[in-house]
């Protein structure tokens, strides 16, 4: 949960950066305690903007809501606001038919806006829509081809079909997703440096020590797994 809202304040902090060019500034130098006296100062609808990204910075989730709200009221056509109360619902809330919500809103208004069909695909995926969000991952490629996510969305759906050769075929870019599929199609020595390199980069994710307990039983390496499952057991425990 931890690494997931820091991700999900990462991708709001750049998002920013297409409609409060002004406030950039303030929340990348300053801390959110010192930024938002700053900001509750300045006037119009790109500081109630950063105002709001600054409460969620400091994990004030009340007020960064009821400052999305604002927002809306303020210049309901702007899809800013709903995006940033979208990737809360769905990062910090795990609300996807709110996030869904959230998304729709944000396409009404800006019908190519790639990541808001990403996400859209994402929470509808979470409902277990998964032709709808398949349809959301392609248009996100579409409409940008870089936005590697959308592609482990689809090779996501497919793994859920049980086909693991075609998820693999959708070319994913996560570590632990690549992980997943190896670990299906029984090639344990590869899924096993995948999800390491995934347990490298996120040192909270329990499961993926789990994982390679799994990989490293079945490559007879026994005190490997024993290791990997201690581990496992520890970031239960701590997460």
């Amino acid at each position: 949960m931890i690494a997931a809202r820091h991700a999900g304040m990462v991708l709001i902090i750049f998002a920013l950066a297409g409609y409060a060019q002004d406030f950039d500034a303030v929340l990348r130098d300053k801390p959110p305690l010192e930024a938002i006296p700053m900001l509750r100062q300045a006037k119009g609808p790109q500081a109630t903007l950063a105002l709001g990204v600054a409460y969620y910075m400091a994990r004030q989730y009340r007020l960064f809501e009821m400052t999305m709200r604002e927002a809306i009221a303020a210049e309901p056509q702007n899809p800013a606001p709903y995006y940033y109360l979208g990737r809360y619902q769905d990062a910090n809330l795990s609300d996807f038919a709110a996030a869904e919500r959230s998304f729709r809103e944000v396409l009404k208004r800006n019908p190519k806006h790639a990541k808001a069909h990403y996400y859209l695909g994402h929470a509808l995926e979470a409902q277990g829509h998964n032709a709808e969000a398949e349809a959301e991952f392609r248009e996100t490629l579409k409409l940008d081809a870089s936005l590697a996510m959308a592609r482990d969305g689809l090779a996501r759906l497919r793994l859920a079909a049980g086909d693991a050769q075609a998820a693999l075929a959708e070319n994913p870019s996560g570590a632990k997703l690549r992980g997943q599929i190896l670990i299906r199609l029984n090639r344990w020595a590869g899924a096993a440096a995948e999800l390491k390199r995934a347990a490298d980069a996120d040192t909270t994710d329990a499961s993926l020590w789990y994982l390679l307990s799994r990989c490293h039983t079945q490559l007879d390496r026994p005190e490997d797994a024993a290791l990997a499952l201690e581990r496992y057991r520890l970031l239960s425990k701590t997460y």
